[in-house]
């Protein structure tokens, strides 16, 4: 197989004096675009680690075997060796490896080693990296990239019935094999393992002048509560996530060129941290979109794999299927899952389980690029959602629920003095929970995208306009609601706002005259008012009343 691959090249071979040129001009070209691809696709010196576990989880494993793969770091010998437990690499394998664009895993749904250039990346950080696989010992070179050269078995690191596949990495002179340490020791954390189809377990060991300075194993079992633990040589330490899955039969979408029988979108939660920006995912980490839950589908991405590839209706569709997805996810925690989620985690992790689904709720300020209409559609999905609990322990939809949160105790009693909880029961409004409302972990910005009501000067107007509809209106009910107005409209910082606010009131027909010595109500805008209130006076005569011109009569 090696021998047919450098033949194909050119290598080994008699072409004539009339091809020699043509195929050296040829191989120079190639060799040259592949040197300009390893170095500058990738913006992380280490993304060929990235590469190399998505390689692991492409592998075939025999029947009762832990996937695993071992990063060993030898400092003295700037060298990285990769182990991994595999069955061993095929002649595809090998074939494919030394091609561009001609991956084994090419038009799979379910793989990011699609592209066949993911290996290629290990020559930004070595000039002469070596696989040893079954029967296959080989090494290449930073002058030729793709072709082979055989090694022979001997030099192979010790084999044993653990680890079949080793890749040897020597790095380059200009390579800061410490820095590297660091950030190999950064970049492969547990959630590597999150939603990797077989890989079950990494290790990274460091060597330094024949000691072992660091030992940590990551393992992960998969499940609604997935778990997640780590150690650097000593105690073991578990985080733990509610991952919700979505599996979509027979998309009406091709995945690029390619018919898709099956595909599944999941969200994870992180329980131990729910308020932080995660990564979104394609099996292995993409990056961050400002999402504070993680996203895992079957994008297709950049060539650098550092974004989801815009303008891909497929993209588009799994994005869709997200929104269902994170809209399924409330659905299951309020109506079925009760008290399991705390049951499930230790009891030291405990947390209410609907906390960490408000904590993450996606703002679409907060959300970048790619990722905003998702944003978008999830906060639009869950404003016609009952999602907020009121004080009767009814879930109501956002835009029927009050909120009193920030509120003065001496303010709430003056409100519910002029409106009780049968009216705003009657006008479709209902107080949200308290302990709800703080438990919740939802924050102001998140509970105003969903469309719950604040106690402000606007919230008064609403309530105004319901009792104007109603017919409701008395001069003491009048009086009570301008002096709350002002309160509010007081404390609005926001020039803008406060000239909506301003408006809006003059059209409201909240004035109690007497006209002819009948009563009626008018709008500050039909008449020229005096600012409200009075100086020093907070009784009815504080209410905004007609200039006496006018000859109306204030009741």
């Amino acid at each position: 197989t090696i021998s047919e691959i450098r033949r194909k090249y050119g290598v080994d071979v008699q072409v004539g004096e009339k091809n020699a040129e043509v195929v050296s001009n040829y191989r120079e070209t190639f060799i040259n675009s592949m040197g300009h691809l390893s170095k500058n696709l990738y913006s992380s010196a280490t993304h060929f680690v990235m590469e190399i576990i998505q390689n692991g989880d492409d592998n075939r494993y025999e029947n009762g075997i832990v996937p695993a793969m071992c990063f060993e770091m030898d400092v003295n010998l700037r060298q990285i060796t990769v182990r991994c437990n595999e069955i061993g690499f095929s002649e595809k394998d090998m074939i494919s490896i030394c091609h561009v664009g001609r991956s084994t895993k090419a038009g799979q749904a379910g793989y990011i080693g699609q592209k066949g250039i993911g290996w290629k990346s290990v020559f930004a950080v070595s000039d002469a990296p070596q696989i040893h696989s079954g029967n296959f010992h080989v090494q290449f070179d930073s002058e030729t990239f793709v072709i082979p050269r055989l090694l022979p078995a001997e030099s192979s690191p010790a084999f044993s019935n653990e680890w079949r596949t080793s890749f040897v990495i020597p790095l380059k002179a200009n390579q800061d094999i410490k820095s590297m340490c660091r950030e190999l020791v950064e970049d492969i954390s547990p959630q590597l393992l999150l939603f990797l189809k077989k890989l079950r377990r990494l290790d990274v060991v460091i060597k330094n002048d024949g000691r072992i300075d660091l030992i940590r194993s990551m393992t992960v079992s998969p499940g609604h509560v997935t778990s997640l633990k780590f150690s650097d040589g000593g105690e073991w330490h578990e985080s733990s996530l509610f991952v919700w899955k979505s599996t979509i039969a027979n998309p009406e979408i091709k995945r690029g060129d390619v018919v898709v029988e099956e595909t599944m979108v999941e969200i994870a939660f992180v329980l131990d941290e729910p308020s932080k920006n995660r990564y979104a995912y394609a099996f292995l980490p993409i990056r961050s979109y400002g999402l504070k839950c993680i996203v895992q589908a079957d994008f297709l991405l950049t060539s650098a794999r550092d974004n989801v590839s815009k303008y891909e209706a497929w993209n588009d569709f799994l994005r869709e299927r997200l929104v269902s997805a994170y809209c399924e996810v409330f659905e299951y925690m309020r109506n079925e899952l009760g008290e399991t989620l705390i049951a499930e985690v230790p009891q030291s992790k405990s947390l209410l389980h609907r906390s960490l689904f408000y904590a993450t709720l996606p703002l679409e300020d907060e959300t970048l690029e790619y990722m905003k209409p998702f944003a978008r559609d999830v906060m639009q999905r869950m404003c016609n959602m009952s999602v907020i609990l009121d004080k009767q322990g009814v879930w109501r939809q956002p835009d029927s629920v009050v909120t009193m949160l920030h509120v003065s105790a001496m303010d709430i009693s003056e409100f519910k003095s002029f409106v009780s909880h049968e009216e705003m029961t009657s006008y479709g409004l209902y107080f949200m929970d308290d302990d709800f409302a703080v438990r919740s972990g939802m924050s102001e910005s998140g509970l105003r995208a969903l469309g719950v009501h604040f106690f402000d000067a606007e919230l008064l107007l609403d309530i105004a306009d319901r009792k104007i509809e109603k017919g409701d209106l008395t001069p003491f009910w009048c009086e009570k609601m301008l002096l709350n107005f002002y309160k509010c409209y007081e404390s609005i910082s926001n020039r803008t706002m406060r000239e909506k606010v301003r408006k809006r009131l003059q059209n409201i027909p909240l004035l109690p005259v007497l006209l002819d010595g009948c009563l009626e109500y008018v709008s500050c805008l039909k008449y020229k008012v005096c600012s409200l209130p009075l100086a020093g006076s907070h009784e009815l005569s504080s209410v905004p009343y007609i200039l006496r011109e006018q000859q109306l009569v204030l009741l």
